[in-house]
């Protein structure tokens, strides 16, 4: 049985919508990609003259991560974010808390329905 129009590959409800809040995230997602750019371009620059500034990177990239995946989720998922803008810093802090807050409650699992 072929799925229907407006339906994902597995025949479950397509959820990603391409609107302002989307474009929103997506774009802040690229700002963070380019700024821990930089960060590890200083890193590895400072890395010359102070040995031990290396030991910043791994925490540098946990807050990358940290920060990058909810917005994915987000940006996949919008609709179930509606009320939420991410460009506002209460409501990033939301959509953040949710979704870690789902993650830990599934068993480091999320879908579309535990949203």
């Amino acid at each position: 049985m072929a799925p229907k129009a407006g339906h994902g590959i597995l025949g479950g409800q397509k959820n990603f919508v391409l609107n302002s809040r989307s474009i929103a995230g997506i774009l802040l997602a690229l700002a963070w990609t380019g700024g821990f750019y930089s960060v590890c371009h200083l890193i590895h620059v400072y890395e010359v003259t102070h040995r031990a500034i290396h030991i910043a990177l791994p925490f540098t990239t946990m807050v990358y991560i940290a920060l990058l995946i909810p917005m994915c989720m987000f940006v996949t998922y919008s609709e179930d974010f509606k009320p939420l803008h991410p460009l506002n810093p209460l409501h990033f802090v939301r959509i953040v808390g949710k979704y870690y807050r789902h993650l830990e409650r599934n068993n480091m699992k999320v879908s579309a329905k535990d949203l």
